[in-house]
Order: C-alpha cells, then structure tokens, then sequence
C-alpha cells in the first residue's frame, strides 16, 4: 500500500513515522493525492486543509472516522481500504501547534519562531534541524503519536 504526500516535508514526517520510503509517493499537490488515491485499490493520502483554497471534487467520496485537535482521519465511503489524514489547516502550522502543546520550541532546532516563516524557507526539508524537530516532536507530541498510530495500523506496520 502506498502512501501519497503533497511535498517533501509531508514525505520525511511519514517516514520518521515509521513508513519505508520506497512507500512514499510524494504527488506534488492536493490534487495529485486525491488522484493517486482514486486509481490504487488501497492507499493512504496526507494532505493539509488548506482552508479557504478549493478542495478537490474526489474529496466528497470521505467521511470522517477519527478527529484530533489538529488532525483528521478520513475512510473513503464506498472503498475503506482508501484513507485520507487532513493536517489542518497546513502542515507548518500544525507542527507548530503540536510543537506548542507538546511544549517544545522550534527554535532549538535552528527553525525560525513562526509556522509562516518557515513555510517561506525554500525546501526545509533539507534542514537537518527539521529533521531532528520532527524526531523529537514525535516523541513527545500525543499527536503525533496517534498519526504514528493512525498510519501503522492503516499500512499494516509493526508498531515502532
């Protein structure tokens, strides 16, 4: 089962998830997802909210399963096998909220202070500071450790 991703960034946070990186499809936008998911017989979709921009048609095909503070797990209606998780309302914003609950500053790890900030940094993905923040966010953000929950158990994963 694959996994499809918006950007890079989406892509590095599944794998220090956990997921393989040969499993990680990163589509590019939104739309790419949602499309990647409509033609595979399974797979799981992470997208951001991106409130206020339009939402792809393939969209209406999922109902809500599971919902965190900053985080959505959808199931496809009439395909379960088809899972879809929104970070909401986008991705720097919501590790900045998990940061900010969790209590852990980005700062420490080079980041700059705001979630808008560092979405203008081009490929921040490439940071190991990014690296190391998502590494410790994910040990200490119950978030977090629910996607991790979320994706293991929809991809069949051992527990990490």
């Amino acid at each position: 089962m694959m996994v499809y991703v918006e950007c890079y960034a989406d892509k590095l946070l599944v794998q220090v998830l956990g997921v393989p990186g040969h499993l990680v499809l990163h589509a590019r936008c939104k739309g790419n997802v949602m499309n990647g998911l409509r033609r595979a017989p399974c797979g799981l979709g992470m997208v951001d909210e991106d409130p206020g921009a339009a939402q792809p048609q393939e969209m209406s095909n999922y109902c809500l399963l599971s919902q965190l503070q900053w985080t959505v797990r959808l199931i496809h209606t009439t395909q379960p096998q088809r899972h879809l998780i929104v970070l909401k309302p986008r991705l720097e914003d919501w590790l900045y909220h998990c940061a900010g609950a969790a209590k852990l500053d980005p700062s420490r790890f080079g980041l700059p202070d705001t979630p808008a900030k560092l979405r203008d940094k081009p490929r921040f993905d490439k940071s190991p500071g990014f690296h190391n923040f998502l590494r410790a966010l994910s040990e200490v953000s119950p978030e977090l450790q629910t996607l991790r929950r979320w994706v293991h158990d929809i991809l069949h994963l051992n527990p990490a």
